[in-house]
């Protein structure tokens, strides 16, 4: 009989492969549909538009830098922070993707902090649990990649601009909105793969920081 960790590995090759045919698709040019969250957002965000000002904006500004710089360093907690209270001041899509990025970083970490290593006679220690997980995931990515792919978009002629950041970012988001909807179908008490997940956010977004 197989050691409980090696059926583990097995059992995640099928969610791996989805994710990999996930991340491989070409999502350039397309938007995803926008939910009710994400449309409030915008609609929020059009509306307090008159109001900001100059110092709003340099505000943001500084934040993102600080954002980058952490992000920069694998510090995704203190880049989570920066970019979150960027957006409020001078809403972009830079602040909105990476917010929403370097929240799930974050929480990969801690988890991967917190699991226990598996051997023949213990399986892994849940680090993760699906109890809250499928609902967090999809809506943290219709406020924070969604909200940020659609002002891209703006900024675009209403197309999703041809560079690295903004497709990985695509991709990335089509990917979680996929781990979300699969671990709804599986109990609570489930746990999360930490290599899916890893597996959709993948190496860090580029051309963070220029």
């Amino acid at each position: 009989m197989k050691p409980p960790s090696l059926l583990r590995r097995l059992a995640i090759i099928p969610m791996l492969l989805a994710v990999a045919n996930c991340s491989a698709e070409d999502f350039r040019g397309a938007l995803p549909s926008e939910s009710a969250d994400t449309q409030r957002i915008l609609s929020s965000i059009d509306r307090v538009a008159p109001r900001r000002t100059e110092a709003d904006r340099q505000a943001a500004e500084r934040l993102n830098r600080e954002g980058d710089t952490a992000y920069l360093k694998g510090n995704y907690r203190a880049a989570l922070s920066a970019y979150s209270n960027s957006y409020p001041n001078y809403p972009t899509a830079h602040a909105y993707i990476l917010a929403g990025d370097a929240h799930w970083r974050a929480a990969l970490q801690l988890a991967r902090s917190r699991a226990t290593p598996a051997s023949a006679s213990s399986p892994m220690a849940c680090a993760l649990s699906n109890e809250h997980f499928p609902r967090d995931l999809l809506m943290a990515v219709q406020q924070h990649h969604d909200v940020g792919l659609a002002l891209s978009a703006r900024a675009n002629g209403g197309r999703l601009p041809d560079d690295a950041f903004v497709q990985r970012a695509r991709q990335s988001a089509d990917c979680l909105r996929g781990l979300a909807s699969r671990y709804e179908t599986q109990p609570p008490t489930a746990c999360v793969s930490l290599e899916a997940l890893d597996a959709c956010l993948s190496s860090p977004l580029p051309g963070v920081g220029r």
